[in-house]
């Protein structure tokens, strides 16, 4: 599978990745990558990842979401916003996980993925659906989902090809709900 750029619309590239367990279906996964080119005037790209658990008793829902935003130009307003929502709702030793990372970079001018760069963020979706679907405890999963948000921004921000200098910025937002 090519992990092709995400298209921006006005304000860039929303990211929203929503799993929901309930009495019906037990287990919600699911782990996602964006990477999306923006030229705009105002940046407001989101990033969500949300897992609820709701009206089960045993009940899993773990949602990941990595993006990463290349901002091109000279924008006048940058807002991104990231988060990571998790909840429980009438549920009896459910979990929900919910873990959101938005790297966003600036150039003067247009900037790409290499091929190398395209190929680092599938190993990087890869390794995020298989610890989301590892099973392990929340704590566990988000520490080596940090650690592989690190390499997310090193993988975005070593394989752009820039035609003009970079910044950049990043956030990461966990939440989890256990009961």
């Amino acid at each position: 599978m090519w992990l092709a750029p995400s298209v921006a619309s006005a304000g860039g590239a929303n990211h929203v990745v929503q799993v929901s367990a309930n009495a019906g279906n037990s287990t919600a996964i699911h782990a996602d990558v964006q990477w999306a080119p923006f030229g705009g005037p105002a940046a407001t790209s989101a990033n969500i990842a949300s897992a609820s658990s709701s009206d089960c008793t045993g009940c899993r829902a773990v949602s990941v979401a990595f993006q990463a935003i290349i901002l091109t130009g000279s924008p006048n307003v940058v807002t991104p916003a990231n988060a990571a929502v998790a909840v429980n709702g009438n549920c009896t030793s459910c979990d929900s996980f919910a873990f959101a990372y938005q790297d966003v970079v600036t150039t003067a001018q247009s900037a790409t993925l290499s091929p190398a760069g395209i190929a680092a963020l599938q190993d990087i979706q890869d390794r995020a659906n298989a610890i989301a679907r590892s099973g392990e405890p929340d704590w566990q999963m988000d520490a080596e989902l940090k650690s592989l948000a690190i390499e997310f921004k090193a993988d975005v921000e070593q394989n752009l090809v820039l035609h003009g200098p970079a910044t950049s910025t990043d956030q990461t937002d966990v939440q989890s709900a256990g009961s």
